[in-house]
């Protein structure tokens, strides 16, 4: 198990990078030292390294393991956040298009 799993804080997208991209040096020996400091580390925000040569990013740590086993979950992550957001546009499209008056539109008909 060398890799880590993040969604970054400032866009809606996973990565699965190896654990030498944590700047904190302390938290990548942590997760390849002991059995389960995934399950403490999990949800704290780290920085990571994205590229070679770039300033660290900082994002949400979500697990730890296999980078075929990470890869996976990050696909399934990535295809129901794309899933939600679907609903999501379609349930406000649904709405605008069913004739119904919006909250301005309510307020001004009297």
């Amino acid at each position: 198990m060398t890799h880590i799993l993040v969604k970054w804080k400032d866009e809606n997208k996973w990565d699965v990078y190896p654990v030498k991209m944590i700047e904190d040096a302390a938290v990548g020996i942590r997760l390849l030292t002991q059995e389960n400091a995934i399950s403490e580390l999990r949800g704290q925000e780290v920085r990571v390294r994205w590229e070679e040569g770039q300033d660290a990013a900082p994002a949400e740590l979500l697990a730890f393991g296999k980078p075929t086993v990470l890869e996976r979950k990050r696909k399934k992550i990535v295809a129901a956040a794309a899933s939600a957001e679907e609903i999501a546009t379609a349930s406000s499209t649904s709405v605008q298009g069913s004739g119904a008056a919006s909250p301005v539109q309510m307020h001004t008909r009297w």
